[in-house]
């Protein structure tokens, strides 16, 4: 946008008062250059804020505070600084000479005042840490979520971990919810008996009742779901007799009957339910096996489990059994089939169990903070409201403050809220959370932490989860899952294209593989860069099931000529366009996997010491790439790769026992809505099946060296941090480093990936040149791609000659004039600012390291701010810059002082402050 007369000049007045303004405040002395200090760090180099340290000179003593940087600001000179920190005292030495230096102060001890472990990795840390530079820190999780895995992931609620997870998880997976297909859904809203086979029941409401029996379940293969509604009895009888096999109970509340849950079954799960004030809680019949108790709060009953002891290969797992007369009983004498109970909290009971031959090691004396009931409509409209209720199950242990969060997840996006229980929590909580969403297939998780981190007798049961939708009526439901030949492959991400409109919708496969998404009635085409496109038609209140996204995958099973595995050995696979690469290592089966981008080109190598080297390359328009190799032995010596300059954007697969839960409610959803809307089902049109490309028995020779080396160059192999000539033999990728020779003087020029494998590196066309021009460094290394080898980014060294920390780099440069015409023009803005960590020293001189594709690297010379380049900051530049923002006159790029790429008032107001001190 042009300005007019009367607007410049309006702009340079405004301008000119802002100067003035700041210089009359200020007390501008024009002739102070950059300012120097100390920043204080802890251990894991993150700064210490507020801090309060104590300096002295040879003349003064002072205190100063830090910024939210660590930073604090000094003058030149030599320094004395001392500060308590955790009771510890710290006394550094500062010889600052230099305007612009800063003193890097590094304590010993995190600012939470502890000594971490050293670390290479995060797997040599905690499960709730991460290695951070050197050290292993503790993940800072935001509520709702937990670490594991060295990450912050979502609590999930109903979903046991670790030792419960082996014993619980799997079994449940196998039996209850490892299906995969929707099953038929039914609402019942009375007591009734539940007789279909392979159904899901849905309770739509509370049921008081004199009945006998309330719910009898007598049929195989039976989810009842009761939304947390409540089943109420007169004192007598059966809330829930399950005489089916294979049966899921969850999210009931049942009180008030003889027997609450009477289970005379097998192979069946009581899982997240609250069973209360009956006489029995639950009671389980002779000669029931393989059953599964577990995730239930069970409390103020006369007995809480009965009859275990005759009830055999029972799991009960991170149950709360708590305040009741007795805790887990068995009225027989014969006690040798009781079960582990060790990974439960029975407390507060009047006999927590009554029998001797079982295990508990329950804590009695720590809190225990629950979610026992999240309630959400399986269909909602855009407007919905979540009820949970949150509980302190052991008040007199703990009597703070609290924090309940709900995490929604679903449609590509995740939205949580957050309401804190103030102190003295009571016995119950009952909270509301509002949200207004888009259409989608929705996963939510409530759950509660303590402000303060507390050790808990359970924080399995601090969270609960649900699965609900929001569709409207002119819109369809899509759900499948992303595989291979029938193996689920998750987080893929996927794109949904409306061919009438042009819309786009974004959407992700499930840490299972799956994925679900409501969109308006249209044409769309299901795209990922891992598979083939799959078109759908989605009409109104239909939905396109089974859509099923095939993969690519490649797969190398790799073993001797005796068809033995050969485990650990290197597979280094390198997509051919962009010479981006990923290492793999077989697994104990020799099988290592790879999933490619659909349609590209990749060449394959495998390494393993002392035996033939193995090359393949592949044309990804296969689904799938399957390689038997038998790999002959030969006198080959594999040396060991450093391969971390290459992006490695393998995707995990994981293993089909992973969260099914979590699908399983989310199935529950959709086939509810199925039935509840009456959809018409339609098939994807997913077209023809492409066969896989097999590979075969490749030999090849072992190694091979540089040729064509310049005279005046020296080449060498860097490994493990020792230089072998580059005309020893070589195989695989490795990092070379070329030297200028310059009468008895020796210059590094860089260190470059070269890939030895089966073509020897021709370095007869490299450029290689470093000198000096305008009293600036400079350095020039460009390789010929396709005659050297050469693969990835490289590091330039550049000699240090003035120290202004400022690097211009020439992605193109080959001469001299190319650096002076970089030089001229201020690197057109384009510079670098480089740290300590980008210093190294080689002999008795120092080198900036520059990483970069660019072939050409040289060491500007001014003051950042200096627009009238007199070398200095001062109020020219200021003027200089306003005018340049009202007449659009020439400005040098160097004016940019806060390097934002913008020459602007901002630069003038940060010349401003660093002129005033």
């Amino acid at each position: 946008m042009k300005m007019n007369r009367k607007t410049k000049i309006l702009g340079m007045m405004v301008l000119t008062l802002v100067v003035v303004f700041l210089i009359l405040c200020l007390n501008v002395n024009a002739d102070v250059h950059l300012a120097t200090g100390v920043s204080v760090s802890d251990i894991y180099k993150d700064p210490m804020t507020n801090l309060t340290i104590n300096i002295f000179n040879s003349t003064d003593f002072y205190n100063r505070t830090t910024n939210n940087y660590g930073y604090c600001k000094l003058g030149t000179g030599n320094f004395s600084i001392n500060f308590t920190y955790c009771n510890n005292s710290y006394n550094f030495s500062a010889s600052i000479n230099d305007y612009g230096e800063v003193e890097n102060l590094t304590m010993n001890l995190s600012s939470a005042c502890q000594i971490p472990n050293s670390c290479n990795a995060s797997e040599n840390c905690s499960d709730n840490q991460n290695c951070y530079n050197g050290y292993c820190k503790n993940l800072n999780c935001n509520a709702g979520y937990t670490a594991r895995n060295h990450q912050c992931k979502f609590a999930i609620g109903c979903k046991i971990w670790g030792k419960v997870g082996a014993k619980a998880v799997v079994k449940v997976g196998a039996k209850a919810v490892a299906k995969s297909s929707l099953q038929a859904v039914s609402e019942i809203s009375d007591c009734t008996t539940l007789s279909e086979e392979n159904k899901t029941y849905i309770l739509t409401q509370d049921i008081n009742t004199s009945e006998n029996t309330c719910i009898n379940i007598s049929s195989d293969n039976v989810v009842l779901d009761c939304r947390w509604h409540k089943i109420y009895g007169n004192s007598n009888g059966i809330g829930i007799k399950i005489i089916g096999n294979n049966v899921m109970v969850e999210n009931c509340i049942i009180e008030n009957f003889s027997a609450g849950i009477m289970l005379n079954a097998n192979a069946t799960t009581v899982y997240c339910n609250i069973i209360q004030n009956n006489l029995k809680g639950l009671a389980s019949s002779e000669g029931n096996v393989y059953n599964e108790i577990y995730k239930n709060l069970i409390i103020y009953n006369e007995a809480g489990i009965h009859r275990l002891d005759i009830s055999t290969n029972i799991s009960i797992v991170a149950n709360e059994i708590i305040k009741n007369t007795f805790g887990v009983y068995a009225p027989f004498t014969n006690a040798s089939k009781s079960p582990d109970l060790s990974n439960n909290v029975i407390c507060s009971n009047d006999v927590n169990v009554n029998f001797t031959d079982y295990t508990n090691i329950s804590n009695c004396t720590l809190p225990d903070l629950a979610i026992t009931r999240i309630e959400v409509p399986l269909i909602s409209d855009e407007n919905l409201t979540i009820n949970v209720t949150a509980e302190n199950l052991f008040r007199n242990l703990y009597n703070n403050s609290a924090v309940v969060s709900i995490i929604v997840e679903g449609n590509n996006q995740t939205t949580f809220k957050n309401q804190t229980i103030d102190t003295n929590i009571s016995l119950h909580n009952n909270l509301s959370f509002n949200f207004s969403l888009p259409s989608g297939i929705y996963f939510v998780t409530a759950s509660i932490s303590t402000v303060s981190e507390i050790n808990e007798s359970n924080n399995l049961n601090n969270a609960l989860s649900n699965a609900f939708a929001v569709i409207k009526e002119n819109q369809g439901l899509v759900y499948g899952k992303t595989e291979h030949s029938g193996r689920l492959i998750p987080n893929i991400n996927l794109t949904l294209n409306n061919s009438n409109t042009g819309e786009i919708l974004n959407l992700t496969s499930d840490e299972n593989g799956f994925f679900e998404i409501v969109p308006d009635e249209g044409n769309y085409t299901l795209k990922s860069v891992y598979s083939n496109d799959v078109t759908i038609n989605v009409s109104k209140n239909s939905i396109i099931s089974n859509v099923n996204i095939s993969i690519n995958l490649i797969t190398l099973n790799v073993t001797d000529i005796n068809n033995l595995s050969l485990e650990n050995a290197k597979v280094v696979i390198i997509e051919t366009n962009t010479n981006k690469s990923v290492v793999l290592f077989t697994n104990e089966n020799g099988i290592a996997e790879f999933v490619p981008l659909n349609g590209h080109t990749y060449e394959i190598f495998m390494f393993k010491d002392g035996y033939a080297p193995f090359h393949e390359t592949i044309n990804q328009t296969y689904p799938s790439y399957t390689a038997e190799i038998h790999i002959p032995t030969e006198e080959c010596i594999e040396i060991p790769k450093d391969t971390s300059y290459f992006e490695n954007y393998t995707l995990k697969i994981y293993s089909d026992l992973q969260n099914k839960i979590r699908q399983t409610k989310i199935e529950r959803v959709i086939s509810y809505i199925v039935n509840k809307k009456n959809m018409s089902v339609i098939l994807p049109n997913v077209g023809a099946k492409i066969g896989a490309k097999m590979g075969g028995v490749k030999t090849a020779k072992c190694y091979v060296n540089i040729t064509n080396i310049p005279e005046n160059l020296t080449v060498s192999v860097i490994e493990n941090g020792t230089e072998k000539p580059a005309n020893s033999s070589f195989n695989g990728i490795e990092i070379v480093r070329i030297v200028k020779r310059i009468g008895n003087k020796t210059i590094p020029l860089g260190d470059v990936n070269i890939n030895f494998t089966y073509k020897n590196p021709d370095f007869g066309n490299v450029t290689a040149k470093t000198g000096e021009t305008e009293n600036l460094s400079f350095a020039i290394l460009h390789l010929e791609v396709n005659e050297t080898n050469k693969i990835g980014e490289k590091i330039l060294y550049l000699p240090v000659k003035n120290n202004t920390g400022i690097v211009c780099v020439n992605d193109n440069a080959t001469n001299l004039n190319d650096i002076n015409v970089m030089v001229e023009n201020d690197c057109n803005g384009n510079w670098r600012i480089m740290n300590e960590n980008n210093i190294v020293t080689f002999g008795n001189n120092t080198y900036y390291k520059v990483l970069s594709n660019g072939t050409g690297a040289v060491e500007l010379n001014f003051v950042l701010g200096d627009a009238n380049k007199n070398n200095m900051l001062d109020l020219g530049d200021v003027f200089k810059i306003i005018e340049y923002s009202v007449t659009s006159s020439h400005v040098p790029a160097r004016a940019d002082i806060n390097d934002d790429k913008e020459i602007d008032i901002f630069d003038v107001v940060e010349i401003l402050e660093w002129i005033s001190g």
